[in-house]
């Protein structure tokens, strides 16, 4: 336990206390088993307005009361601490507790000791991360004043500094959550199965935390998936009513529903996900569309090949009924007219001919129908020297966009 006697100088300068409202005040712990000493600081600092805002003081009389109202008050400035409490190094231990266990690396630690000889300023500055080390035997209201000032001041820019430290951690993460989409959304044009890529919507969707449910809904048929819980009966009303409301709209609890043409996406838990949950939905609905149109264009090759393969048969068939009755022909004809060989021989030639001309129009036809299937294919093919995999990867070297 510090003796107060000498603390007590802090008032020497006698002064009216000022009633400031301040929505924003500056939080003080002061940390002392001695109760005049919280109300001598009190006293002493309480009128006083510091960079635009009074102070705030909490109290806690033993380094264990400490340790719990800085962690309930994350937002305290700074914080008085006697070093001797529950027991000699009580306050010093309180400053490790305060830096390590609870990683509080913005609040100010001062210390306070009316035993310097016992806790010499530069072993303690040396081996506790403090900012301030006070003799209780020099304070007076003016120095302590300027003292508390000075860690006000490093404390807005320590807070600074982690603003600007959490904002880029913010667009870090939004940048990875962008170039996850951005990677989907160039696969997803050379996906050719809606299976792969529905899960590999989900996949992004998880990766970008986006808690959501999709519809998709082609003339192929409907398929609902989710990430997180399963829909709700809530979450099917809304759903079900997607068609009947804009494009994107927000409900309560933060809710928000995106309407495409082929897909409905429902996302909980939006926060400011909207633009990048719309950025995402543009990608999927455009790989749906892509597939859909194979799809029908596949149906399409299909049928004209069937169609092509029956023609081709009925041809075969014609032009063996022709040559039967040409043949039938030549015999009556010979029977007849006398007709000699040579003229057999020149009509079988045009047979011949004209057989000739309807097989390269069926080959023709043939290797036609061989292109078409090909640049089918090539629609959902990636250029060369990069594949679906290590696009959603993020290994491939190629630039697409």
């Amino acid at each position: 336990m510090d003796s107060d006697d000498d603390l007590l100088e802090i008032v020497e300068d006698e002064h009216e206390l000022q009633d400031i409202e301040d929505e924003n005040p500056w939080l003080i712990a002061v940390i002392d088993d001695e109760k005049s000493i919280h109300q001598a600081t009190s006293y002493a600092l309480n009128s006083q307005v510091i960079c635009g805002h009074r102070l705030q003081f909490l109290n806690a009389y033993s380094a264990k009361e400490g340790l719990e109202l800085i962690k309930d008050n994350p937002d305290i400035a700074i914080a008085f601490i006697d070093v001797i409490m529950e027991n000699e190094t009580a306050g010093l231990d309180l400053v490790k507790q305060i830096r390590e266990d609870l990683n509080n690396r913005q609040i100010r630690l001062i210390i306070r000791t009316g035993q310097p000889g016992t806790f010499p300023e530069t072993q303690v500055t040396a081996d506790y991360d403090i900012d301030d080390y006070l003799e209780k035997s020099q304070l007076t209201a003016p120095r302590l004043v300027n003292r508390i000032t000075t860690a006000i001041r490093s404390y807005m820019v320590i807070q600074e500094l982690e603003g600007r430290n959490a904002e880029m951690g913010r667009l870090l993460r939004q940048a990875a959550k962008l170039q996850s989409i951005s990677r989907f959304n160039q696969a997803s044009l050379f996906l050719s199965d809606l299976g792969a890529l529905v899960d590999n919507f989900l996949k992004t969707a998880n990766e970008i935390d986006l808690d959501c449910i999709v519809r998709i809904k082609t003339e192929f048929g409907v398929e609902t998936v989710h990430t997180g819980d399963a829909p709700s009966d809530v979450e099917n009303n809304i759903m079900n009513m997607a068609s009947r409301v804009e494009r994107i709209k927000s409900f309560g609890n933060d809710r928000a529903i995106f309407h495409w043409e082929n897909a409905i996406l429902l996302v909980r838990n939006l926060g400011d996900m909207i633009d990048t949950a719309a950025l995402l939905m543009d990608g999927f609905q455009a790989g749906i569309s892509s597939i859909v149109a194979q799809q029908k264009v596949a149906l399409e090759v299909d049928g004209f090949n069937e169609r092509n393969s029956q023609a081709r048969n009925d041809i075969d068939v014609l032009y063996n009924n022709l040559r039967e009755e040409l043949n039938d022909v030549i015999i009556s004809l010979a029977v007849v007219s006398a007709l000699d060989e040579h003229d057999e021989a020149k009509l079988n030639a045009i047979l011949e001919k004209f057989h000739a001309q309807i097989i390269e129009k069926l080959t023709s036809l043939k290797e036609n129908n061989e292109v078409f299937n090909f640049l089918v294919a090539e629609m959902h093919t990636p250029p060369e020297g990069l594949s679906v995999d290590n696009i959603l990867e993020g290994t491939s070297s190629v630039e697409l966009f």
